[in-house]
């Protein structure tokens, strides 16, 4: 059967594979010719497994969206950290 691994780690892509075996959580595959089958969790940090394009491609993108969200929160935390660190004063100063 046809499955679409989506990738979401380093650069994002969508990859089609013949899968040998499926199970609820895992699937077995192929990633070459003659070549020993591997197995891998459908759902993990850097991947995902699914039935269609359209969902790998809807997952891919639900997941660099979250992505974008932390970054742009992180981002406003440095800032503001920053903000604060530009705010000091000596406290032997008189003030």
């Amino acid at each position: 059967m046809i499955k679409y691994r989506a990738a979401w780690s380093h650069s994002p892509r969508i990859e089609v594979f013949e899968v040998e075996k499926e199970t609820k959580l895992t699937v077995s595959y192929s990633p070459y010719k003659n070549c020993r089958a591997r197995r891998e969790r459908k759902i993990s940090d850097d991947h995902g497994w699914f039935d269609s394009f359209d969902e790998a491609k809807a997952a891919l993108v639900a997941e660099l969206e979250q992505k974008v969200v932390r970054v742009r929160e992180n981002l406003q935390h440095a800032n503001d950290r920053l903000g604060n660190a530009k705010g000091l004063r000596n406290p032997t100063e008189a003030t």
